[in-house]
């Protein structure tokens, strides 16, 4: 335990209990709640909280490397972690995602710069993170936040430049950690500039 300002972690836990407040103010389910206030609005027709013994269209499988040779990945039931990953949906919602928060669809004036700008600690330590998103320590960053995750079967990476109006979602299904160098490179390919991490 620490004392709150002192410290950051992220934490899947930390998104779930989110998800339980989020269900606590409105008395409705997160899936619900998401849908129509996230999803349906930003035309993020796929996505849907993940249940394992539903029939869910397109749904893949994913895979692992053992020992150089492709395998299934374990499976595991993630539809527990409802508010940290354990929803099913689309590059093309991921992009939707992206385009909502850009134009401002998504978060009021005041809220805003909280998706932009770096957290930090009572006494001024930067946390690496916004309200959401990934701040990286990037020369001239502007309001440029990425995300990534990963769990059993899937690997994704989302990038939002908004000063530049761009975003890359990527998503593979795929259990390995190779994604970032290809949205990286991706972002140099349309933005026309390389970006450079400080302290590199």
């Amino acid at each position: 335990m620490v004392e709150p300002g002192t410290r950051s972690s992220y934490s899947s836990y930390g998104y779930n209990l989110l998800g339980a407040a989020l269900e606590g103010v409105t008395g409705r389910g997160y899936g619900e709640v998401m849908r129509d206030l996230v999803w349906g609005p930003l035309g993020m027709a796929s996505v849907q909280l993940d249940d394992p013994y539903h029939l869910i269209d397109n749904r893949v499988r994913g895979y692992r490397l053992v020992d150089g040779e492709l395998r299934n990945s374990e499976f595991i039931d993630v539809s527990s972690r409802f508010g940290a990953g354990g929803t099913r949906g689309t590059v093309p919602d991921l992009l939707g995602f992206l385009r909502g928060i850009a134009e401002g669809r998504l978060l009021g004036p005041a809220s805003r710069p909280l998706a932009f700008e770096a957290m930090t600690t009572r006494d001024g330590r930067p946390t690496g993170f916004s309200a959401g998103w990934q701040i990286p320590r990037i020369r001239d960053r502007g309001r440029l936040v990425m995300n990534d995750g990963g769990q059993p079967e899937t690997r994704t990476f989302i990038l939002l430049d908004s000063d530049r109006r761009l975003g890359i979602a990527f998503a593979m299904n795929l259990e390995a950690d190779v994604y970032g160098p290809i949205v990286l490179e991706l972002y140099r390919l349309i933005a026309g500039r390389a970006l450079e991490f400080e302290g590199r």
